[in-house]
């Protein structure tokens, strides 16, 4: 689906999150008429400032997404909420296990339902690491891990036309997450830093939509894409660069400790920091034409640092006493 193709109508769940009010933007731009979903009144006011019709159905009755799907009539659904919680690992992260594997088959049944042409989950690709038994600190991540595999397979088993993308952890200057960590880290804050040793992925917001709108356009069926930039590395390392761009020491010692969060979200976080995933995004580039435009985290997380400061030096620029900006982001 490019820019200047004719506008369609397009339904994207997890409306408020940074990939999806991207997204969001970028489709209503090209023209496109957008239907965001979300589980917060005060998400409305995101989704309305993209240019998007909110909607709040219950994600677990399929009847109900159903009658939000009519509101607009949509062809497309985008199942973006499983995003809401896809960030660098270092803190907490809204994983819903219920969301995944009880709302993601709803969602495909009001659009089977309602007769959608294409439908696209976004997934992780930590779903396709092997969990050692032996390793207790991995427990926690097993009924994420599961739930995440029971919503992909339901939409490659969908009648209607569907794919999965499965991303590495989502980082850019949008990232409410990555950034709040940025502010941390220029005060001397800095998070638990974990082991060197663990293969992890991640994937620039710039190049996930590429590979977001290049589905929709190609519209494959019964699949799913890797979509990972082309240089796997452990968080640590993704946070050493970041740590080494921005011109900062952290204090030595630095262990996996996750000091202040809730224990089962401490327990996650942690074990994401010790997960090996080995993938690639040879398939990716293959069937949808993709090549990211950051093939590796040392150039995405330059781009981040440049916007950022650039943001920055506007807003000192130009002070106004009690204002936000406008189109402030969420993940």
């Amino acid at each position: 689906m490019t820019d200047n193709a004719t506008p369609m109508s397009i339904f994207i769940t997890g409306a408020t999150g940074a990939l999806a009010r991207l997204l969001t933007r970028r489709l209503v731009v090209a023209g496109h008429i957008v239907t965001g979903m979300t589980l917060r009144a005060d998400g409305a006011k995101l989704v309305r400032a993209d240019g998007a019709l909110p909607v709040f159905p219950d994600p677990y009755r399929a009847g109900e997404l159903r009658s939000a799907m009519a509101i607009k009539k949509p062809s497309i659904v985008i199942n973006l909420a499983p995003m809401l919680a896809n960030h660098v690992p270092y803190r907490p992260a809204p994983w819903d296990t219920r969301l995944l594997a009880e709302g993601t088959p709803a969602l495909i049944e009001a659009a089977e339902s309602f007769g959608i042409d294409y439908f696209l989950h976004s997934s992780y690709t930590f779903t396709q690491a092997t969990l050692d038994p032996a390793e207790e600190r991995m427990a926690p991540l097993a009924p994420l891990i599961e739930a995440a595999r029971v919503a992909e397979r339901s939409v490659i088993d969908a009648t209607v036309t569907a794919s999965v993308l499965r991303f590495g952890f989502i980082y850019g200057p949008e990232s409410v997450n990555l950034r709040t960590i940025y502010d941390a880290m220029r005060v001397g804050d800095f998070p638990p830093f974990g082991p060197h040793d663990r293969e992890a992925h991640f994937i620039h917001l710039d190049d996930a939509i590429a590979t977001i709108m290049l589905a929709l356009e190609k519209r494959p069926n019964d699949v799913a894409f890797d979509v990972v930039d082309d240089d796997p590395t452990s968080p640590p390392e993704f946070l050493m660069q970041f740590v080494d761009a921005l011109g900062v020491r952290p204090p030595t010692n630095r262990s996996v400790q996750g000091r202040g969060l809730p224990t089962l979200k401490r327990r996650q976080q942690i074990a994401l920091m010790h997960l090996d995933t080995h993938v690639d995004n040879a398939e990716a580039k293959a069937q949808l034409g993709w090549t990211p435009r950051f093939p590796d985290f040392r150039s995405g997380i330059e781009d981040t640092l440049m916007t950022w400061r650039a943001q920055d030096d506007a807003a000192t620029a130009i002070i106004v006493p009690g204002t936000k900006p406008a189109d402030q982001l969420t993940d």
